[in-house]
């Protein structure tokens, strides 16, 4: 028996798209190298992902934009390749390839036919393992991201999202932007991602998440033949995030945009709570779907607003639910009436029979749907093993909303709708409105 099958765990996969044998299934290497997998034979893609356990809320003030920046300088150039020929790799194969950073994750990833990936996957491998660094190179991308943080003024809704963080959390690190201010971006330089990656880039810190087309004896090959023995050893010094207070505060933001962005946001729960199928649901109702009660209210019985929605946000000791919307600057006093008298009216009443029952369709309709994309699974197994070490049960997804009571949904839309905790962003013009006192 390969050394490998040893250590493989499986979760049978809820998929009548799939065949029966198929499951999800993780490999762990002695290094402490993590391998998720999610075979579908019924496709001819393979998404692939280098998961790495480091975001913006791992830097302090000083080093605030350090883990955008070195995701941003992987795809500059390797000791054999540079960015054009990375590009030109991965294209001419027809693959995409991209990343991105989160507050608490970074993802490297591609996205290829079934027949490329060992040649994607080396060509990922390299860029993670062997990026020059070069002082030209680090200079051009440094204008490309101010470029980037200079874009994000001219867009109100990423300003807001990253208003209420800051509302939210205030001098926690989960307060501050994913992209850094200018300053330490025009100060980084190779010594700064040199040591940033030699102390987050190592194997107990990585996850490699495959979903598609592929079968567990091809990852394993292609782990061991490209990726294994070149991942750092070092020990990660990962420090326990403390958790944030998250009081009761506000945020205004004054420019000239022609519609203005609120966002109204209450504490709630963490990433992969026992609650997350619960909140998943009042998501749903509240804010969901074009028949969530405040789309139906604020927009079609109203028009007041072209986009509104609820969103739950998940980190790894806490969380936020917000109500987003996008309105005409002098709608917003009317606005926030019609949205406080709707929360209220949702904690005194609670949910109807058919509102609860269509928002458990809404959700178990989502997972098969997001099952039909690689890319999703890819992204779905590789997060939930990088934050909570568990690998992703679909069946046991479903099972959980199916089980989901009104008495618990109605307790915890109560938790969380506490006015003595709402915290508020706005962006926009200046009507001259204190929003908080509507809210309280």
């Amino acid at each position: 028996m390969d050394t490998y099958s040893q250590s493989v765990r499986y979760v049978l996969k809820h998929n009548n798209t799939h065949n029966n044998n198929n499951m999800v299934k993780l490999i762990t290497y002695p290094n402490n190298l993590r391998v998720v997998m999610d075979q579908n034979t019924s496709v001819r893609s393979v998404c692939v992902g280098i998961w790495v356990g480091v975001g913006s809320s791992s830097e302090n003030a000083q080093s605030n934009g350090i883990a955008h920046f070195t995701e941003h300088m992987l795809f500059k150039g390797t000791s054999v390749l540079d960015a054009y020929q990375i590009a030109d790799k991965f294209e001419s194969v027809g693959a995409m390839v991209n990343a991105f950073t989160g507050k608490e994750s970074t993802c490297y990833y591609f996205k290829c036919m079934d027949d490329y990936v060992s040649s994607c996957f080396q060509i990922l491998s390299d860029i993670f393992f062997d990026s020059a660094f070069k002082a030209d190179d680090l200079d051009k991308e440094r204008k490309v991201i101010i470029e980037e943080i200079n874009m994000t003024e001219d867009v109100p809704e990423d300003l807001a999202f990253d208003l209420i963080s800051k509302v939210n959390f205030l001098d926690h690190p989960l307060g501050q932007t994913i992209l850094g201010p200018i300053d330490n971006i025009n100060k980084f330089d190779k010594k700064s991602v040199d040591s940033f990656m030699k102390q987050h880039y190592v194997a107990s810190n990585v996850v490699l998440s495959f979903a598609g087309n592929i079968t567990e004896e091809k990852v394993d090959e292609i782990v061991r033949t490209i990726f294994l023995d070149r991942v750092s050893l070092n020990v990660h010094k990962k420090v326990s995030m403390k958790k944030p207070k998250q009081d009761s505060n506000s945020g205004m933001l004054f420019k000239e945009f022609e519609q203005s962005n609120l966002i109204i946001s209450f504490p709630s729960i963490k990433f992969n709570d026992s609650k997350t199928p619960i909140l998943s649901l009042l998501s749903t109702i509240l804010g969901g779907g074009m028949s969530s009660r405040l789309f139906q209210k604020v927009r079609e019985q109203s028009g007041l607003a072209y986009s509104i929605f609820s969103t739950p946000t998940f980190y790894s000791n806490c969380g936020m639910f917000n109500v987003v919307c996008n309105i005409t600057p002098l709608n917003t006093q009317k606005v926030l009436h019609m949205l406080k008298s709707e929360l209220n009216e949702f904690v005194k009443n609670g949910v109807n029979d058919r509102e609860f029952e269509r928002a458990k369709a809404q959700l178990k309709s989502a997972f098969v749907f997001g099952q039909e994309s690689v890319q999703a699974c890819m992204i779905a197994a590789g997060k939930l093993m990088l934050s909570s070490g568990e690998i992703i049960d679909y069946n046991q997804r479903v099972e959980q909303i199916n089980s989901v009571t009104k008495k618990q949904l109605t307790g915890l839309i109560g938790e969380i709708f506490n006015f003595d905790k709402v915290s508020c962003a706005y962006v926009g013009k200046d009507m001259g409105i204190d929003i908080m006192q509507f809210l309280k």
